[in-house]
């Protein structure tokens, strides 16, 4: 697969590029519902798609992550994994590929103990242009969620 070089910064922050994509991340097994809709360039890795959603869901990437696409797991491997599982590296996966391969919904995990389990639906892709490199559209149950129990989950 060939990189999309469509990208360019301006100097001041703004990335002017081809497409974006339209996310909706949806914090699974919690009610009342807890999600957030971002923008984000196609040709962003999935490592950078961790990074926005711990912005915007205000966590402080303390914890292991994980994506679950197309039966595949991406993360940021442990060459020692007691596991053996086979992951593959976040920081190579373009969320781009994941829709060239027919991907428009997919999993995210954050906090191997407390399971923070995420659904991610890709709503749209568009043209665009000057926009940040990522930008939160809309959301619902803003306030700060670590100020929860452990555990607990509420919002």
């Amino acid at each position: 697969m060939e990189l999309d070089r469509s990208a360019s910064y301006d100097g001041v922050g703004i990335m002017t590029l081809d497409r974006i994509a339209r996310l909706h991340i949806q914090l699974d097994d919690i009610e009342p519902l807890i999600w957030r809709r971002v923008e984000v360039p196609l040709t962003m890795s999935l490592e950078g798609l961790h990074d926005v959603i711990q912005a915007v869901m205000l966590f402080e990437d303390y914890h292991l992550f994980e994506f679950e696409a197309g039966g595949r797991c991406y993360d940021v491997p442990d060459p020692e994994d007691l596991y053996e599982r086979k992951t593959f590296a976040a920081r190579n996966v373009r969320i781009a590929a994941l829709i060239e391969r027919g991907i428009a919904t997919f999993s995210y995990t954050y906090d191997f103990g407390d399971n923070w389990r995420h659904t991610i639906a890709v709503e749209v892709k568009t043209p665009a242009s000057n926009i940040r490199a990522s930008s939160m559209v809309s959301a619902e149950r803003r306030r700060k969620m670590l100020a929860a129990p452990r555990g607990s989950r509420n919002s």
